[in-house]
């Protein structure tokens, strides 16, 4: 305080500003050294001697914002416009003050006349885009942002407004395209970079990373490659991702290569790769699902090799039966071959606390909390077994074989009665493959391999008891793209 007051003090020595103008530029240098209490000081006696001083008012109001006094912010803003009421940034500091302190319609309907009686001022147009998105008037938000774009399509912040805005209504494309630019224009906004690249998460999972890296894959894919493709092949890949695999048949000779992956921003990276490795003359890439290709349009005939890497943790879930089924009927010719040629599940009945703790909640610090349970996600999650303790209660057993080079059916349902070699609590089933690359090659997914891109699926059960000795019932069932396990209730007799 003491300090304060010495300052307050200053403004009386000899080396004081002498006139308004010399106040406003002290006043704006405290403001630019991070000292709004200064300023208020410096633009308060600046405007007590040129109290029509519109300038030193405007600047008054936003030191006193910064300083934490919005009241007075308000009362200076306001006394401006009811100077000049054109005053245009009087009236977007009051809209802020507005919406800082909650008054969202307020700012809204403020914001609102200045934009109708300044129809061609993008930041008033991007500001009330901002106060619309806050009070949740999501489609005018949207409509002023257009707006303000049309009128300066390099604005910043309307770019960062819309961006957000897509995003959230899944436009996640279009989203990707304002935040490039963005970046473009300013690539230091911090803000932009992490919600472009939390915006490439989603249609862009982590897992790409480490299933690109995995040595194992890659090498029995491009063996199998290698020892189908003919120089008059055409081949179709399908899920093509970074386009690799489109790249390792185009290496070994195949005459054509057409790849499609239907995320559209994969699609054009995979693009931009083929075209740094050199292989756009024989690889085309289409956006889009394969569902929607078509023979005399995306391919020059019906193709004689479908690579197909769609498949998860839990092999169906990235849709490989569907992919298979169609390209069978459409797209490839009778005799085609399949890379991956087919898989075998293989499921194990576990007791882990802790894997079951991943998924399910009880009493904790003496609470019940078990009405939680309603959100556990009953389909199965991707975990490395060797990360947590369990205890095996059976043996490893065979649940479906598929067969790609075939036409796999679409839905198949199975019942076992699993021999319980240890007692326990049944938390959980936990399932894998063994992917049947080609009859040379395979890759088994299963917990005792450590470095495999895919983990294992694990689908909880209800954690019941269990008895070495006994038969356990389990049924299961898949479509498509999901499999669902069950503990069948026992029957009498």
């Amino acid at each position: 305080m003491a300090d304060r007051e010495q300052d307050t003090g200053d403004l009386d020595r000899q080396d004081a500003p002498q006139s308004p103008e010399g106040y406003l530029a002290a006043g704006l240098e405290a403001l630019e050294a991070n000292d709004p209490l200064r300023a208020v000081e410096l633009l308060e006696a600046g405007l007590a001697a040129a109290p029509e001083d519109l300038g030193l008012r405007y600047h008054l109001g936003m030191a006193c914002k910064e300083a934490g006094r919005p009241k007075q912010a308000m009362r200076h803003a306001r006394e401006l416009l009811e100077k000049d009421p054109a005053h245009r940034e009087a009236a977007l500091l009051v809209a802020e003050l507005l919406q800082e302190a909650g008054f969202l319609e307020q700012a809204g309907t403020l914001l609102g006349r200045f934009v109708d009686r300044n129809p061609e001022d993008a930041v008033a147009c991007q500001r009330l885009a901002d106060t619309l998105r806050d009070a949740g008037h999501l489609d005018g938000a949207l409509e002023c942002y257009q707006r303000a774009l049309q009128i300066d399509g390099d604005l910043a912040d309307a770019l960062h407004g819309r961006a957000g805005l897509l995003a959230g209504q899944g436009a996640i494309h279009h989203a990707e395209a304002d935040y490039r630019r963005l970046l473009e224009l300013d690539p230091g906004r911090i803000d932009a970079r992490i919600e472009l690249a939390n915006l490439r998460r989603r249609f862009v999972p982590q897992w790409h990373f480490p299933m690109l890296n995995d040595t194992e894959r890659n090498e029995a894919f491009e063996q199998a490659i290698r020892r189908a493709v003919q120089p008059d092949h055409l081949v179709l890949d399908v899920g093509c991702g970074t386009g690799l695999l489109s790249m390792m048949a185009a290496r070994a000779g195949a005459a054509q290569v057409v790849a499609c992956d239907v995320v559209e921003p994969i699609a054009r990276t995979a693009e931009e790769i083929i075209e740094q490795n050199g292989f756009t003359e024989k690889i085309q890439v289409v956006p889009g699902h394969s569902t929607l290709l078509r023979v005399g349009k995306h391919l020059p005939r019906r193709a004689d090799i479908l690579v197909a890497e769609v498949v998860d943790a839990a092999l169906l879930g990235e849709g490989i039966i569907s992919v298979v089924r169609h390209a069978r009927a459409h797209l490839l010719t009778p005799e085609a071959r399949v890379i991956p040629a087919g898989a075998t599940m293989v499921a194990m009945l576990v007791d882990s606390p802790l894997l079951f703790n991943e998924n399910r909640v009880g009493t904790v610090s003496g609470f019940d909390l078990s009405r939680f349970n309603r959100f556990s996600h009953p389909a199965s999650f991707q975990k490395r077994l060797s990360h947590y303790p369990h205890t095996p209660l059976c043996d490893p057993f065979e649940v479906f074989t598929f067969d790609f080079n075939g036409c796999p059916p679409r839905q198949q349902a199975r019942r076992f009665h699993v021999p319980i070699l240890r007692a326990g609590r049944c938390h959980a089933v936990v399932f894998w493959f063994t992917l049947r690359v080609d009859d040379q090659a395979t890759i088994d997914t299963g917990p005792d391999n450590t470095t495999s891109c895919w983990m294992q699926a694990v689908q909880l059960l209800d954690g019941g008891l269990v008895a070495a000795g006994e038969a356990l019932g389990i049924g299961v069932r898949h479509t498509e793209c999901n499999i669902l396990f069950e503990r069948l209730p026992v029957t009498p007799g």
